[in-house]
């Protein structure tokens, strides 16, 4: 044994749960089998990992825990915990019919952008939930600040199949008409 080796056993040694004056850990429950991909406890560390190949002749296994390998030994392995149920559920969503028709149109004028993206979206949603086709989207002409945010919004939205600006008859350039999907 060379002297770096007696050190880290005298270390291993000095820093043990019995030199601590801590109680020796016991491991009831080793793991039935340690196959690769199998769950096991690290008795030592206190969390689980996936077992990955090993013993070696003197004990060690290597386990993975996300992306870290990690060196252990088969006595410090454990039977991984029964995975917890979860009880929590994925994304749902509902809808509530409201008494009041669905809109033919959002006016936006006085609002500001993120007041105003709101109101589009609600709109569109409520237009989608009743089977309308088109939405007239009132912002305006005043400097053109709204008009644009609603329009760039509109590009990329997935209810909407295409924009245009309005008619005469509709609203001209103060008016944005949104075609559904």
């Amino acid at each position: 044994m060379t002297s770096v080796e007696r050190s880290a056993t005298g270390l291993q040694a000095a820093a043990s749960p019995a030199a601590l004056g801590l109680p020796e850990t016991v491991t009831p429950n080793k793991p039935a089998t340690l196959t690769p991909g199998a769950r096991v406890r690290v008795t030592d560390l206190g969390f689980e990992a996936t077992f990955v190949s090993g013993p070696d002749a003197e004990g060690r296994v290597t386990l993975r825990r996300g992306s870290f390998s990690i060196q252990s030994h088969v006595s410090r392995l454990a039977a991984a915990d029964a995975a917890p149920v979860s009880k929590t559920r994925g994304p749902s969503a509902r809808y509530e019919a409201s008494d009041e028709p669905p809109p033919l149109e959002a006016d936006l004028r006085g609002m500001d952008v993120t007041e105003a993206i709101g109101t589009v979206d609600h709109a569109l949603d409520r237009a989608v939930l009743s089977g309308l086709h088109e939405v007239r989207i009132i912002h305006g002409i005043g400097t053109g600040a709204l008009s644009n945010a609603v329009r760039k919004h509109l590009k990329t939205h997935p209810q909407v199949e295409s924009h245009r600006w309005g008619e005469g008859h509709e609203g001209g350039r103060g008016v944005t008409v949104a075609r559904l999907r």
